[in-house]
């Protein structure tokens, strides 16, 4: 699979975020939008992820042209971000969090079975969280890794990681990147956008 970026420009007022940016990513390597604050690295996957429009330009995935400003069109495509700040359900329990954000829409639902799948990704990955537990009361570190598995549940084969291990513990940073390199190997898209060089040096 390969992601391609074609003139992508962003402004905000005044501010010009991104200009004319033109690049191409494949699958088999882990990539990083390496750069200070404020360089215009979480414009650029946000548009990816369909959370901004570009002014201008295209992003092609695969043979699709992406439609921009679109979540609903990249979460089709397979896009998936694990931002900064959590993107998840606070209020419900692990296990809700799932249903509620899954792409089935069949309405009968096989609860146990959606349970199942849940611990053994969990048993997997090393992820010491109990499906009823709820993310409100978990940490920043582990509501990270349990969006990860979401995405990883809805078929995300295109994974952007926006500045997201501000609230990990260390062993929560190494089993997360273990993760990530084991499904990189496989064939997925991953996308560290971070100004720490050691993750980078670490994970790409």
């Amino acid at each position: 699979m390969e992601i391609k970026f074609k003139n992508i420009t962003k402004s905000f007022g005044n501010i010009l975020a991104n200009k004319d940016i033109n690049f191409s990513i494949s699958s088999g390597k882990i990539h990083a939008l390496l750069g200070e604050n404020g360089a215009g690295k979480s414009t650029l996957v946000k548009i990816l992820s369909g959370h901004y429009r570009a002014d201008d330009g295209e992003i092609i995935v695969g043979e699709e042209k992406l439609e921009l400003g679109s979540t609903k069109d990249s979460i089709k495509n397979g896009i998936g971000i694990l931002a900064q700040d959590p993107l998840d359900f606070s209020n419900l329990n692990v296990l809700e969090s799932f249903i509620v954000g899954s792409k089935n829409t069949n309405p009968f639902i096989n609860i146990k079975g959606i349970k199942k799948n849940i611990l053994e990704q969990f048993k997997k990955y090393k992820i010491n969280v109990n499906p009823e537990d709820q993310i409100r009361d978990l940490s920043v570190g582990e509501r990270q890794q349990v969006e990860l598995i979401r995405l990883l549940f809805n078929g995300t084969k295109i994974i952007i990681l926006d500045e997201p291990t501000n609230g990990f513990s260390l062993e929560q940073k190494q089993l997360v990147f273990e993760v990530l390199k084991s499904l990189n190997k496989v064939g997925f898209i991953i996308i560290l956008v971070s100004h720490k060089l050691d993750e980078v040096l670490d994970l790409c």
